[in-house]
């Protein structure tokens, strides 16, 4: 509890506030003790009483202060590890899942359109069996990083293994196109592994929908029929769907 209350307010207004009531409590029993005794100066005494209450305080208050700082720091460094997938720095599964169903609600409520892409390496197996799972694992890393890289603020996760998937939410039909197709353009690369070239690219299927008629997943079950639609076109293909229209 005191750590979410820490985490709301600065520091230093708990610092304050701890050095504020010590030196009230301290001035108003300096006065009972003054008047409980036959010493009247009351002035001297509630100066000492608030100065030594202030160094008591702050002497207690900030370093116990600093350590629920690092603490909940590291909480939440925990959290965000917890959701991502360590290799490819993307949401894992399960969170992505969490924010996906999250946002699904809020596109029927706003009544807006919502695209769901799901892309796979193509015969990924087989980069794994010619120059290895260290090699392979340097490919899945750098799927990531090209995908933070041209969406940056949308929704995208690992969603197992060497699949991918991208939500894009307030997209036309048009411009998620154009997405789906630069998702394939920019993942057809290459990267240098032990002074060799490793070749890869991926399959694409996209489901747009623009009335959100349908649940979470459903949509992703079509974008991963049209993901085996790009691949039987041969591989490093993009099928497209706009779902309410039945439009490839």
């Amino acid at each position: 509890m005191f750590l979410k209350i820490s985490k709301k307010y600065s520091m230093w207004v708990w610092v304050f506030l701890i050095w504020f009531f010590s030196v009230i409590i301290s001035a108003l029993l300096t006065i009972i003790i003054i008047k409980l005794s036959s010493n009247k100066d009351y002035l001297l005494g509630v100066i000492i009483a608030c100065i030594v209450a202030t160094v008591a305080s702050l002497a207690t208050a900030i370093p116990s202060l600093l350590r629920n700082k690092k603490i909940i720091r590291m909480k939440d460094k925990i959290i965000e590890l917890s959701r991502k997938d360590g290799l490819t720095k993307l949401y894992n599964r399960t969170y992505f899942m969490e924010l996906y169903t999250e946002l699904i609600e809020k596109t029927l409520r706003n009544n807006t359109s919502i695209t769901v892409i799901i892309f796979d390496l193509d015969h990924f197996k087989n980069i794994n069996d010619t120059y290895g799972h260290i090699a392979g694992d340097e490919v899945l890393e750098n799927v990531g990083y090209i995908v933070k890289e041209i969406l940056p603020t949308e929704l995208s996760g690992r969603f197992g293994g060497e699949e991918f998937i991208v939500v894009l939410n307030k997209i036309n039909k048009k411009d998620s196109q154009i997405i789906a197709k630069r998702i394939r353009e920019k993942l057809d690369n290459n990267i240098s592994y032990n002074g060799k070239e490793i070749q890869f690219s991926v399959s694409v299927g996209a489901a747009y929908c623009n009335n959100n008629y349908l649940d979470a997943d459903t949509l992703i079950k079509i974008a991963d029929d049209n993901l085996y639609k790009a691949k039987k076109l041969g591989r490093n293909n993009v099928s497209f769907q706009d779902v309410a229209n039945n439009i490839n």
